[in-house]
């Protein structure tokens, strides 16, 4: 009895196992998944405008970066060695022809300036006693109480004290000048471009404090490779991007004859038709046209953007249906495609 109870138990537990491998495979007691419809395609609302997808020529650029540089910057020097006690400036700034841009210490040439004054008013009573004493002598002289050479020895001394008192009033010039030496003034209305010294820093003389430039008086500079380089020349016409974004029209003036030996590169200067709001520094990019390529191009307005994620609505059987795509540059009013569409397809306009 025991051993047909042990028969019955392997039995039903092989069965079981079958069972439940037979579940997990559900090949049987398998659920009933509820099926769901898909909804067809929405179709284009009546006199929706569409645009084809177009295969065309279009022109094949290089953009080179380049800078913008002032024409005639002009770094301004002290004339003395002295300290700096104010430096009315700062980049950027405006500035009209002889306003103040820099103060230096003038404490000793203040001194000299009174010391040759102290000199003049002492050459000027000189002259003025020796001039007293010469009409002295001539009276008597005239009354034939003076000697010739009485009379010459006065004249000799009312000139010397006359050209003392000359030297005296130049040396009073020279220390005035001198003076005007520590202020530097603008020489011309401009803006500053760099301020090279701080308040307490000792000029020298020749060292730059200041480097001014005129307002408008820019150009350019761009370095092309020599290969594209031979395809311009002076006179030719450009157009360049600036970092504002705003396309300008330019001209090359200047092609230099040396190559960089490093990059293999030649230096354009071109002048801009409008030049107005430009500083030096500001990046610029030259696009260079060399020949014409095939593109996809499609209308701008087509192209809509979800954040990072750019699509249109492409017009496929009389439903409207949703592709991302990729793009590319910009040609006036179309956009290139990269990826995304091919040619023929029609896409719907706002």
């Amino acid at each position: 009895m025991k051993s047909v109870a042990n028969r019955i138990l392997v039995a039903a537990l092989f069965a079981a196992l079958v069972l439940a491998l037979l579940w997990f495979q559900g090949l049987i007691l398998r659920p009933k998944h509820v099926t769901a419809t898909v909804p067809p395609l929405p179709a284009p609302a009546p006199g929706q405008a569409t645009a084809k997808v177009e295969l065309r020529d279009v022109p094949r650029t290089q953009v080179q970066p380049g800078f913008v540089e002032a024409l005639d910057a002009a770094p301004l020097a002290a004339r003395v060695m002295a300290s700096v006690l104010e430096v009315a400036v700062r980049e950027g700034q405006s500035v009209e022809l002889g306003d103040l841009l820099v103060r230096f210490d003038d404490r000793d040439a203040r001194a000299q300036l009174a010391q040759a004054k102290a000199a003049q008013e002492a050459a000027q009573a000189q002259a003025t006693a020796a001039q007293l004493a010469f009409e002295r002598v001539e009276r008597l002289k005239r009354g034939a109480a003076a000697t010739e050479q009485d009379w010459e020895s006065a004249r000799a001394a009312q000139q010397g004290a006359q050209a003392a008192h000359e030297r005296a009033a130049q040396g009073v010039v020279e220390a005035e000048t001198a003076l005007t030496w520590f202020e530097l003034r603008a020489p011309f209305a401009g803006q500053v471009l760099t301020r090279h010294v701080d308040v307490g820093q000792l000029a020298l003389p020749g060292a730059p404090l200041v480097t001014l430039f005129r307002e408008g008086a820019v150009r350019v500079s761009v370095a092309v490779p020599q290969a594209q380089s031979t395809e311009l020349s002076v006179g030719s016409r450009c157009e360049l991007e600036l970092d504002a974004g705003a396309a300008r029209r330019g001209t090359v003036t200047r092609i230099l004859p040396a190559s960089d030996s490093a990059t293999g590169s030649v230096t354009l200067h071109i002048a801009l038709e409008d030049s107005r709001g430009l500083r030096p520094g500001q990046l610029a990019r030259l696009s260079l046209e060399l020949g014409s390529r095939q593109a996809l191009l499609v209308p701008a307005a087509a192209i809509q953007r979800v954040g990072q994620i750019e699509r249109v609505r492409v017009l496929e059987r009389g439903r409207v249906q949703t592709a991302l795509v990729r793009t590319g540059k910009r040609h006036g009013e179309f956009v290139e495609v990269l990826s995304g569409l091919r040619a023929g397809e029609e896409v719907l306009l706002p």
